[in-house]
């Protein structure tokens, strides 16, 4: 599995940091054991962004659509990643996924659960799994945001945050207004790392910054 996975990583990490060049933000908050990264969710090539910049094996979740893609379906659960059945109650994939938070390593999240394809800089609602599988092993969060869109050739940034947990929640019965509360908490945790990450292009990228909000108050318009 790790071989398979640092195969895959050696043959798409010069090519995606060459054509989608990235600076990570923060890079000692990468985690290096058991924790789960919460990423903002932009284009279907965030999962290989993360992972080109990260040499740390990391496992995804992914849907389960994807097993059907020529070449690319074997090699994501062969590679560490769980393909899961969206909408339904998935026990085999949630088994694996609390193996791999049992097992000391790092899980990717977007629990966002799809692509954003409405305002980059707004979250849309998150779904329960992040919050419930931290709460399950007792994993940190290390929040995560992608700043903009990929485009080739161009600069993107990636923010992140400082991790947190959720042992407040250890041991009590998760009802709809605790997994609520939770999922709040992560979600101003993200915000707090978009708004961190956008003082920090203020003051090293003041052009680019005041460039980008310029183009996106003018599409609102």
């Amino acid at each position: 599995m790790a071989f398979l996975y640092y195969l895959v990583w050696s043959l798409v990490f010069l090519p995606f940091r060459l054509l989608f060049p990235a600076k990570v933000i923060n890079k000692k908050n990468i985690p290096q054991k058991r924790s789960i990264i919460a990423c903002n969710h932009l284009a279907l090539i965030d999962p290989v962004i993360i992972a080109v910049h990260t040499r740390r094996m990391l496992h995804f979740i992914a849907k389960k659509e994807l097993q059907r893609v020529p070449v690319l379906g074997p090699i994501i659960p062969a590679a560490g990643s769980v393909l899961v059945e969206r909408g339904t109650a998935d026990v085999a994939a949630v088994k694996k996924i609390l193996k791999i938070l049992k097992d000391d390593k790092v899980l990717v999240i977007f629990p966002e659960g799809t692509r954003n394809k409405q305002d980059e800089g707004e979250m849309q609602e998150l779904k329960s799994g992040a919050i419930m599988f931290a709460i399950k092993t007792g994993s940190p969060i290390t929040p995560v945001i992608i700043w903009r869109r990929h485009k080739l050739f161009r600069r993107n940034y990636v923010y992140y945050g400082r991790p947190f947990t959720l042992d407040a929640y250890k041991g009590l019965k998760m009802g709809h207004i605790e997994k609520a509360a939770a999922n709040a908490l992560l979600s101003e945790k993200m915000e707090k790392a978009r708004g961190e990450l956008n003082e920090w292009l203020k003051a090293k990228r003041p052009r680019l910054y005041k460039s980008y909000c310029a183009k996106h108050s003018a599409e609102e318009k």
